[in-house]
C-alpha cells in the first residue's frame, strides 16, 4: 500500500518557478487593486490634517503649531 502511495505522489507535477512567479504577481496586482482606494483616501485625509495644523502655511510643522491645535 505504501508503494502505491509513493508512486502516486511521485507522479504529481509541481508548478514551475515561472508559474509561481506569475501567480505571485497576479496576487500582488489583486491586492493592490483592493487596497488602492483606501490608501488614496488616507493620503487625502493626512494632507488636510497637516494643512489645518500648519497655521502659517510654510510647509513645516513647528512644535508651537502642534501644541496650539
Amino acid at each position: 500500500m505504501r508503494a502505491l502511495i509513493d508512486q502516486k505522489l511521485a507522479g504529481r507535477r509541481r508548478l514551475a518557478p515561472r508559474w509561481r512567479a506569475l501567480a505571485a504577481a497576479v496576487a500582488g496586482l489583486i491586492l493592490g487593486a483592493v487596497a488602492q482606494p483606501s490608501l488614496a483616501r488616507a493620503t487625502q485625509n493626512s494632507h488636510s490634517v497637516f494643512d489645518r495644523l500648519d497655521r502659517n502655511h510654510d510647509g513645516v510643522l513647528s512644535y508651537a503649531e502642534f501644541r496650539a491645535r
